[in-house]
């Protein structure tokens, strides 16, 4: 058995399509909610074991629209991909590579009009040497149904090494 210690987040957003729209009646538009969760979740379980099943759940009841994941191992995007079709997510986002270690951060995404990726440290910065995040930052652009908005959710997680090169990374 595995003791898994977790940070779940859940965000409610709602949006009024009148505010886009000005020529939109106000007394017409109803609001438009889009739920984001993060959770780190610290690798996927298989389907049908005690913590795929788990998982499963407490993802079922948040019943986000965009979902954000941390600590997702090496070998384990098929049982991502797994878990999101089990939930009704048709994108699945996971970065090919990292720069530090095998963990990654990973977007599964029920909206339509999706546009997602893993920023580098060179992307973020006007240095195209930078090298100072572990595991690249996922982001997802969506459409939020009915409105002509677009919602942006980017979903990272802080950490570092130990050893004294890793001081930087640290202090930010």
């Amino acid at each position: 058995m595995r003791l898994v210690s977790s940070l779940l987040v859940v965000i409610g957003c709602t949006t009024d399509p009148s505010a886009t729209d000005p020529d939109t009646d106000p007394s017409s538009a109803a609001p438009v909610t889009v739920r984001v969760a993060t959770w780190n979740i610290q690798g996927v379980g298989r389907a049908g074991s005690n913590e795929g099943d788990a998982e499963r759940a407490v993802l079922a009841r948040i019943d986000a629209d965009v979902v954000g994941l941390n600590e997702i191992d090496d070998g384990e995007q098929d049982r991502l991909r797994t878990l999101a079709a089990d939930l009704g997510y048709a994108t699945v986002f996971i970065p090919a590579d990292n720069p530090f270690g095998g963990l990654r951060n990973a977007m599964l995404v029920r909206l339509p009009g999706v546009d997602v990726g893993a920023p580098s440290s060179a992307s973020l910065s006007s240095d195209d040497r930078a090298n100072d995040v572990t595991r690249y930052p996922v982001r997802a652009v969506v459409d939020v149904p009915g409105t002509s908005v677009d919602l942006t959710v980017v979903v990272t997680h802080w950490k570092s090494g130990f050893a004294l090169d890793d001081r930087f990374r640290r202090t930010l």
